[in-house]
């Protein structure tokens, strides 16, 4: 039976908007989005139709439309919703025009995308009442296809696009560096366009400055985070010198001061006073942790080292030896199947062999034994047969001793993950830098 009865039609004039369109223009006019981009760029209300804040929310929010499109084809995505709610009076998608939103891009750009963008981020922090107390700072490339001959010319001021360190594995391509800084939460507070050769500790000393202009004596509640390249005398003097303690966490090199970190991590050995911090991680990355803290003068300032060794250190050393001892056994092996003419040629492979593997973690033991043989003459002997002729060559023996216990104990000193925090001279900080050593056991 089927129906016959009259269908449902809804007047076209009704105009549908997506809730993740409504729900995102929800956050934005609550940190007050299009007002923040209106005072901040240069416009003038006779000579535009759309409002320079409202055309950039149209960038925002067609980020949350169902289906991505282009730039220049934003305005698709408010076909058949209400354009006059979600924007202003007399909106119509078509006024959301490529050219528009192009003019507002350039008003963006003279004001400095870079500062706009911390201060709408710090914005959001305060209207949602958000805390921050770590800074992750870090950096990325994007490569790029094309020549972008212009970014060689002489007087070229602008973003280098060209080669440089690539960590999403395309050194064929030219790039550029994108630097940010999140909250713990993972909230961007700050991106900065970089050029393409832009290292990190560049990064971090740009940082530095930047942090302080923004967060001023804000940051004596927060610490930075970054990796290795924060650990150098330069950054760490421009971090030193701003008027507010910056507190920072990083991955300290073996090379720096001197191998500093090296020789604390022989001297947390050496002392074997170890306290125990607990255990952290879950399933088979579980493991305990023991730490160990020693103080150095550097540079003028005092600094905290922490050393930390972890019992997860324990099965990787255990596996690396036991590598170790069946590469040795197969290459012994091939060696001792070698026959020699000659002593001196027995002994030159023996001390290829010991140099090639110096700095095993097993004691080899290898010597050089004569062998005889007697080596008669071919074909029917006769009446008279020959003597036979005593041939001597010459084997290599050896075995695969114990550990060298002192080589080990270098392993587990050497293999280590160090990672440093600092903390500056401050009536309200302890004037330490902190660094921690993760053990291989």
């Amino acid at each position: 039976m089927s129906w016959t009865g009259p269908t449902l039609q809804y007047p076209t004039s009704i105009k549908v908007t997506p809730l993740s369109i409504a729900a995102a223009n929800q956050y934005l006019e609550k940190i007050g989005f299009v007002e923040f981009i209106n005072n901040s760029v240069t416009w003038d209300p006779k000579h535009c139709h759309i409002s320079p804040g409202n055309l950039a929310k149209s960038v925002v929010l067609s980020t949350f439309a169902s289906t991505r499109t282009l730039l220049y084809h934003i305005s698709r995505n408010f076909e058949g919703t209400d354009t006059e709610s979600l924007f202003e009076p007399g909106c119509q998608p078509q006024d959301l025009s490529d050219d528009a939103i192009a003019r507002t891009l350039d008003k963006i750009s003279e004001a400095g995308p870079e500062a706009l963008y911390t201060r709408l981020s710090l914005s959001c922090l305060a209207t949602f009442d958000i805390p921050v107390h770590r800074l992750h700072a870090d950096t990325t490339s994007l490569s790029l296809s094309g020549a972008y001959e212009e970014c060689e010319a002489d007087d070229y001021d602008g973003l280098a696009i060209c080669r440089g360190y690539s960590k999403d594995m395309r050194p064929d391509l030219k790039q550029v560096m994108v630097g940010k800084i999140v909250s713990e939460q993972g909230i961007p507070l700050v991106s900065l366009p970089l050029d393409g050769n832009t290292a990190d500790s560049s990064f971090n000393q740009l940082a530095a400055q930047l942090l302080a202009d923004t967060f001023g004596e804000r940051m004596r509640q927060m610490v930075y985070i970054a990796d290795s390249k924060l650990i150098n005398l330069p950054t760490l003097s421009i971090f030193n010198k701003q008027a507010t303690p910056i507190q920072i966490i990083s991955r300290c090199p073996d090379s720096f001061h001197h191998t500093l970190a090296v020789k604390v991590k022989e001297q947390a050995y050496r002392q074997n006073e170890w306290v125990d911090q607990g255990q952290f991680g879950e399933g088979n990355r579980r493991a305990s942790y023991q730490t160990q803290s020693f103080t150095e003068m550097i540079d003028g300032h005092l600094y905290r080292l922490i050393v930390v060794k972890t019992s997860a250190g324990r099965d990787r050393v255990s596996k690396m030896l036991e590598k170790e001892a069946q590469e040795l056994k197969k290459e012994l092996a091939d060696l001792t199947r070698q026959t020699f003419a000659c002593e001196p040629d027995a002994h030159k492979a023996v001390a290829q062999f010991l140099q090639k593997h110096k700095h095993a973690y097993h004691q080899l033991r290898l010597t050089v034994a004569a062998r005889e043989e007697a080596k008669r003459s071919r074909g029917n002997p006769g009446k008279n047969p020959k003597p036979p002729v005593i041939v001597t060559t010459w084997k290599v023996e050896g075995v695969i001793g114990d550990l060298n216990e002192d080589k080990v104990a270098i392993l587990r000193q050497k293999g280590v993950l160090v990672h440093q925090a600092a903390i500056f001279p401050s009536a309200s900080f302890r004037p330490y830098l902190t660094v921690g050593a993760f053990a291989l056991g």
